[in-house]
């Protein structure tokens, strides 16, 4: 392959990663705006979803990404649905 393909290739590579980490600070945007709204503390919906505070921080944080199990459980106790949240974070980008 040639150097100026690596570099296109690797230039695309770099752009998919922008846009994912984008994606996954904006869910935790819309995570953390959710759960305030409702009054929710990150022990609270930690808890109610069967995990720890830590991952609630991390996923508000963007340091960290949403199973789909997990983006159902959060959902369900945010009183929203899926597709609600996704549409809010498709908004921020």
């Amino acid at each position: 392959m040639s150097f100026r393909l690596w570099c296109k290739v690797l230039r695309r590579w770099n752009l998919l990663f922008v846009i994912e980490e984008q994606i996954i600070k904006a869910f935790g945007r819309v995570l953390k705006e959710s759960r305030e709204a409702k009054g929710l503390s990150q022990e609270a919906l930690a808890h109610a979803i069967e995990s720890h505070a830590t991952h609630i921080s991390r996923l508000e944080n963007g340091h960290k990404q949403p199973t789909l199990i997990t983006l159902l459980k959060i959902a369900k106790e945010l009183e929203m649905e899926p597709e609600e949240m996704i549409v809010k974070v498709k908004n921020l980008l």
